[in-house]
């Protein structure tokens, strides 16, 4: 029996999947760093048994794994175990197969103390093996068809992760730490006209006949595809080329909208948001203007609603 903790856990797990002999994984939770590790195994059948259900196994790893021949996963809803199976070996432990559990490069959080066991041909590994088994007859087999139900909950899920990193500014994080804003709805959204005299007046009817709107408000001009439930930073592009920060507004998940008409016969429309001071606690700075002025063309050159993170790997590629 040999100790494992987070210094050598993934060193020992590594070494399963680089030879050929069959390896069985229970492992509840699984994030996309590990892809490697089953795309260069050596293993000619791996048998992959996770708790897909419970929205914390990334779908777009999934996705790859059941296109590898030599991958059959099933999931059970009830799995939080955590096992590594081959031969004579077994590795019981805390650690998920994502980056966070194992360590990896890339992960936006700082890595769990992790602790597991290897255990080696002895009775305890008959009586894993005897209990990987029994839960894998239980299980039922996840094809494409899981999918589509996945990725809408992994988005869920990635946008009300917890927040790291909160004395960045907002663009601080979105360049130099962007696995922190990853999957989460915030937009520039660039405009040049200034509002019509209509939408003031309109805007004006919906401040005093709604009682379900509270807080600082403002609003969109002809602007209904505007996301939902998402942060903006509004600019404002001048005539002369010059930008203006307009602010920071949210846009909630059930937006007021009112058309109105035009002093020209057409019709218009406004999309109520509100006002707000920072962007899920990230700060909004004067270097971040400067930044952003410094990078304009890498929004402009992309169109009206560009997410922050397009702009920022934009930025960092130098595209």
């Amino acid at each position: 029996m040999e100790l494992l903790t987070s210094e050598n856990y993934f060193s020992e797990l590594s070494k399963l999947f680089d030879n050929s002999l069959e390896l069985d994984l229970a492992v509840a939770f699984l994030g996309y760093d590990v892809l490697s590790l089953f795309e260069s195994s050596s293993c000619q059948n791996i048998r992959l048994l996770c708790n897909f259900q419970s929205g914390a196994c990334n779908p777009y790893l999934v996705e790859k794994l059941l296109k590898l021949s030599k991958v059959q996963m099933k999931t059970n809803a009830r799995l939080h175990a955590k096992v590594a199976l081959q031969g004579t070996t077994a590795i019981v432990g805390s650690a998920n197969l994502s980056a966070n559990g194992l360590s990896l490069e890339g992960s936006e959080q700082t890595a769990w103390k992790e602790l597991g066991v290897k255990f080696s041909n002895n009775e305890t590994v008959t009586n894993i093996r005897a209990w990987f088994m029994e839960q894998w007859k239980e299980s039922t087999t996840i094809t494409s068809d899981d999918l589509p139900m996945q990725f809408e909950n992994w988005k869920k899920r990635r946008k009300n992760r917890p927040l790291l990193h909160r004395k960045l500014s907002i663009i601080d994080a979105a360049l130099y730490h962007q696995d922190v804003i990853s999957d989460r709805d915030i937009y520039f959204a660039v405009y040049r006209e200034f509002s019509s005299q209509e939408a003031d007046i309109a805007f004006e009817q919906v401040s005093e006949e709604s009682n379900d709107v509270s807080g600082t408000l403002n609003y969109f001009e002809d602007w209904l595809d505007l996301p939902d439930d998402a942060y903006l930073v509004s600019l404002r592009l001048g005539a002369r080329g010059g930008v203006y920060f307009e602010g920071l507004q949210y846009m909630p998940s059930k937006p007021i909208t009112k058309t109105f008409t035009k002093s020209d016969g057409s019709e218009g429309s406004i999309k109520i948001c509100s006002t707000v001071n920072n962007i899920l606690g990230f700060r909004f700075t004067n270097s971040d203007k400067k930044l952003i002025k410094q990078y304009l063309s890498h929004i402009t050159n992309k169109g009206p609603i560009v997410p922050l993170t397009d702009w920022a790997e934009s930025v960092n590629k130098g595209t």
